[in-house]
């Protein structure tokens, strides 16, 4: 596979600078898709051959104004590589897990409220909006993808403020667990939770433990 990765970007090198761009965002529309590597790297390299061996012609002409189809009819066989989408999920919530966190430390208090079982659906929304935006991975135009890329971070920066608001005297009535402690148990309960969460985003997220435990259960 590293081959044909290798033989693809010596190609991409000898395209003109349109072409190159297509050709990113061609790559940004198999990710989206969550493709797998290998497969994602087979059709690439089968568009890039079509390509530099058809001298004279463009990327346009020979793949049609809406490529991403081509690419995805010629690669009707690749699967979707589930465990990229987990661990994109995996580490947003690690990450707001941390915001939880400080949030904890801040407020001197341990609280948990019904509001967060919000949190992983909002993650849910982000994902799609993350792989299309932030790394460009839309074929319909600056336009779009500056959209795209706005829509994501309001979400982005409307889930943290979200989780802050958890804390507010407003929502007391959705919480399951406070708890006012001295400084050094609250620390030691954020801590705690930081730490299982990190422990089981990376089990779930670890191809290797998944398929040892589908072999397993097999």
């Amino acid at each position: 596979m590293k081959l044909l990765e290798k033989e693809y970007k010596y190609m991409y090198q000898t395209l003109d600078e349109e072409d190159q761009m297509l050709f990113e965002e061609l790559e940004g529309i198999i990710d989206s898709h969550h493709s797998r590597t290998e497969d994602k790297w087979d059709v690439l390299h089968e568009m890039m051959t079509h390509l530099y061996e058809s001298e004279g012609e463009s990327f346009k002409s020979l793949f049609g104004k809406q490529p991403e189809n081509y690419a995805l009819e010629l690669g009707t066989s690749m699967e979707k590589g589930k465990s990229r989408y987990w661990k994109d999920f995996g580490m947003l919530f690690a990450y707001y897990t941390f915001i939880y966190s400080l949030c904890v430390l801040i407020a001197g208090s341990f609280t948990v409220s019904w509001l967060l079982l919000a949190l992983p659906l909002l993650i849910a929304l982000m994902i799609p909006m993350m792989n299309k935006g932030i790394r460009q991975q839309a074929f319909k135009g600056p336009a779009s993808q500056t959209s795209t890329t706005i829509t994501f971070l309001l979400l982005f920066g409307i889930t943290k403020v979200f989780i802050i608001f958890t804390f507010h005297d407003y929502f007391s009535p959705f919480l399951i667990v406070n708890y006012d402690g001295d400084v050094i148990s609250v620390i030691k309960i954020a801590c705690f939770t930081l730490l299982i969460t990190v422990f089981f985003i990376t089990l779930i997220t670890s191809r290797r433990i998944s398929m040892k435990f589908l072999s397993y259960s097999n």
